[in-house]
């Protein structure tokens, strides 16, 4: 949904984000723009694999997908930080990445009995 502000001959248009400082922080507004229609596009997929499902229980399984996958997502760029750079290559978490090492912990892997496969 947009809002428009005119001011000046100039037409400013505000995303309306469910937060009135949304658009204080165009860091903030762009993330939700984009897991707002990821969402969206979530929805849509589950709605036409199961057409007989409610709108409610629609949103509630993309919402539980949306949240998912950012965690997901946070999770696998933030392992290396925690754990040395070859530990998250050995468990085949961040293939073809590669790390500073100066801002990884200082893991031993004898330490973490990684098992290669």
């Amino acid at each position: 949904m947009f809002l428009t502000n005119r001011c000046n001959e100039f037409t400013f248009f505000f995303l309306v984000l469910g937060d009135p400082r949304s658009n204080q922080n165009p860091a903030l507004l762009a993330f939700g723009i984009v897991f707002f229609r990821w969402h969206n596009e979530v929805a849509k997929q589950i709605q036409e694999e199961h057409p007989d499902w409610s709108d409610e229980d629609i949103f509630q399984r993309a919402r539980r997908w949306v949240i998912a996958s950012l965690q997901v997502s946070a999770a696998r760029f933030s392992f290396a930080l925690f754990y040395s750079a070859a530990s998250a290559l050995a468990l085949r978490i961040l293939q073809n990445v590669r790390f500073c090492e100066s801002l990884t912990a200082q893991t031993k892997e004898e330490e973490m009995q990684i098992e290669l496969h």
